[in-house]
């Protein structure tokens, strides 16, 4: 690729333009007799180069920014609160990991898939005090794992 350089005459006066071009066409271009066609040749080229240009700055995107590395802080959003949150949700992972499998299960049962403590106990055929004491115990030894 080589830079090519030429000054044209615009309505505001003259002006220098440059282009890149690869040999072949530098080549092919050197070949006409009176540069009419290099002329043109550069000039289009030019031109197309200043609307890629515009098209590109046009359609720059939020996405295409985040892609490149480049990210717009959320003023909304409190960082410190978000690592303290995250935190507090993998210590209770960890902590709900620890328990035993029925003790999970129960867990598991109850806040992730939305059971009452009735169903739960008419399925196990027990009452529903010994769902409440089980639920009790596991909190004290969540409570024990978090801290």
């Amino acid at each position: 690729m080589q830079k090519v350089s030429m000054t044209v005459v615009t309505k505001k006066g003259k002006k220098k333009i440059s282009v890149w071009l690869d040999e072949g066409t530098i080549k092919a271009l050197s070949q006409d007799k009176d540069k009419t066609l290099a002329k043109r040749y550069i000039i289009l080229e030019h031109k197309d180069n200043l609307i890629n240009r515009k098209e590109t700055r046009r359609h720059q995107s939020l996405d295409k920014s985040m892609d490149n590395g480049f990210d717009i802080a959320d003023e909304r959003v409190n960082i410190y609160e978000e690592v303290e949150i995250k935190t507090s949700y993998e210590k209770l992972h960890i902590a709900i990991s620890k328990l035993l499998p029925q003790q999970q299960w129960l867990i598991n049962e109850i806040f992730f898939k939305g059971r009452t403590q009735i169903s739960i106990a008419e399925e196990l055929g027990i009452g529903e005090s010994a769902i409440r004491s089980r639920l009790k115990k596991i909190y004290e030894k969540l409570k024990n794992f978090y801290n």
